[in-house]
């Protein structure tokens, strides 16, 4: 149960792997999280860019689990 992490989806045999148009995604909200855009400024840039939209808390979790699993990977 629950939710499928964001930049990974399961396969046939039920395994998690790299989404790669979602990997871009996240790519991108990092880079500009990095450049000093705000979160909400990121959430409306990723849904111009991607057509998908997110709600400015989300991409703080994902900047920060990115952060976090950079730092730790």
């Amino acid at each position: 149960g629950g939710y499928q992490q964001l930049g990974f989806q399961k396969n046939s045999k039920n395994e998690y792997e790299v989404n790669v148009k979602e990997q871009e995604m996240i790519d991108a909200m990092v880079n500009l999280q990095q450049g000093g855009f705000t979160y909400r400024k990121i959430a409306d840039e990723i849904k111009n860019k991607f057509g998908r939209k997110f709600h400015y808390s989300f991409v703080y979790k994902v900047c920060k689990r990115q952060s976090v699993t950079t730092v730790a990977g």
